[in-house]
């Protein structure tokens, strides 16, 4: 047989063969972020389980302790001293070893911008409004964060069209005040304590929401001019229409019409001899640079005051022995207006018993607003031929012997000595008479 012999020698070890851990400071080990996905004491500091115990030699005879030293640089940043102190009982020595554990905020804040938002303008006395935004929550950030914003006006291609204007901030929301009509960009300027930046940008637009106010009057009167028409600008019916903006354009309308005219908007209006001596109801339109519109009412009283222009046939003189019962062979009245009109006519006989005298033809324009102008003919009837009296053959003188009746008729006489033999003329109305003288 043969034998062998191992020798174990166990050997006891000291402080000097411990391994302490690491710095956790960037250089041994990275920097630990503040929010970072490793376990924490109760005292919300790394767990050495993961930032590391002392190893190497470490034994039963050993008590291992450790305090953490806190200084705070900002924030959540913050550098951990932490002292480890290492006891051998048998030897009664003491090791002590520092290790830096940096805790560092170096993630810039992280939030919700807000979305974009419009804000309408209901004063009445101005074209601007306060936008008024709140500042943003839930936040993520180890270190408190504060929050700043700034207002400007951009164009729709998103350029700077104005000057940036600081927020005010008002408990929790931010406000400007006199903010135009148009788009504006907000800049929300979140910093946290050790510096750490982020902004977001949204975009507000500011639109006008107050119509603007029309005036007019309640009524008006318009008169036609001497072509029988009237081109009425929109002036004549605004009394001082107004915006709180800018007004775009003021229109009149008359809708549909008898006179052939534009029904829809325009600048004016078209009146005609249809409208004559009636009313009609024109509406006034204003519309602001936004497209808000307001109307009112007129009410036109339409005149035609131009008289009509008539000429009557020339005067004429004719003889009692012409045929005149049809007057219109002596001519007509001619007339002119601005609108329609009639001629009626109207024939008053001064005229004797002979047929002499005048007959007065009277012609009347009456228009279609019945204005009206006259005129007179005057047909003068005269007795060219009179009666005279030479027209007279008066009776011979009689005489007798023998007794007769004091009344002596005519008809008892002879012809040549009974009555006047009268030339009676065409226009003449001769009558004779006697009277007897008995001396």
């Amino acid at each position: 047989t043969s034998s062998c012999m191992q020798i174990i020698n166990k050997t006891r070890t000291t402080v000097e063969d411990i391994v302490f851990p690491g710095d956790w400071d960037g250089v041994t080990n990275p920097v630990l972020d503040c929010d970072g996905d490793y376990p924490l004491l109760p005292s919300g500091y790394p767990d050495p389980i993961y930032t590391g115990f002392p190893t190497e030699g470490v034994c039963n005879h050993m008590t291992i302790t450790y305090t953490d030293l806190v200084s705070e640089v900002c924030g959540a940043t913050i550098k951990v001293v932490r002292k480890w102190t290492v006891y051998d009982e048998c030897a009664s020595q003491f090791l002590k070893n520092n290790q830096i554990l940096k805790i560092e905020d170096s993630e810039a804040p992280v939030f919700n911008c807000p979305s974009d938002q419009t804000f309408e303008i209901t004063d009445e006395s101005g074209c601007d409004a306060a936008v008024t935004v709140s500042i943003p929550a839930n936040v993520v950030d180890c270190s408190q964060v504060s929050f700043s914003a700034h207002i400007v006006q951009i164009d729709s291609n998103g350029n700077i069209a104005g000057s940036i204007t600081v927020m005010n901030l008002v408990g929790n929301d931010f406000i400007a005040v006199n903010r135009v009509i148009g788009l504006h960009r907000i800049t929300y300027l979140a910093i946290d304590e050790c510096g750490n930046e982020s902004t977001c940008d949204f975009t507000v637009t500011v639109v006008d929401g107050v119509p603007p106010t029309a005036v007019c009057d309640l009524s008006t009167t318009i008169a036609l001019d001497n072509m029988g028409s009237a081109l009425v600008p929109f002036t004549t019916f605004d009394k001082g229409s107004f915006d709180n903006c800018e007004i775009d354009k003021i229109e009149v309308s008359r809708g549909v019409n008898d006179c052939g005219a534009y029904s829809g908007f325009s600048d004016h209006i078209t009146l005609c001899c249809a409208d004559a001596n009636t009313n009609v109801m024109v509406t006034l339109r204003v519309i602001d640079k936004t497209g808000l519109v307001n109307t009112c009412m007129v009410t036109v009283t339409v005149q035609d005051k131009k008289m009509p222009i008539i000429n009557c046939p020339a005067s004429q003189t004719i003889s009692c022995t012409d045929d005149y019962s049809n007057l219109a062979q002596f001519g007509s009245a001619t007339a002119s207006d601005n609108c329609a009109f009639d001629i009626v006519e109207s024939v008053d006989y001064q005229l004797n018993v002979c047929g002499v005298g005048s007959i007065y033809r009277i012609f009347t324009a009456i228009d279609d607003a019945g204005n009206e102008s006259s005129c007179t003919q005057v047909i003068t009837v005269t007795d060219y031929t009179p009666f005279n009296e030479g027209d007279i053959i008066w009776p011979a003188d009689y005489s007798t012997t023998e007794c007769v009746n004091p009344e002596l008729n005519p008809d008892d006489l002879p012809f040549t000595n009974s009555y006047p033999q009268l030339n009676v003329k065409p226009c003449s109305n001769v009558v004779s008479d006697y009277e007897d003288k008995i001396f």
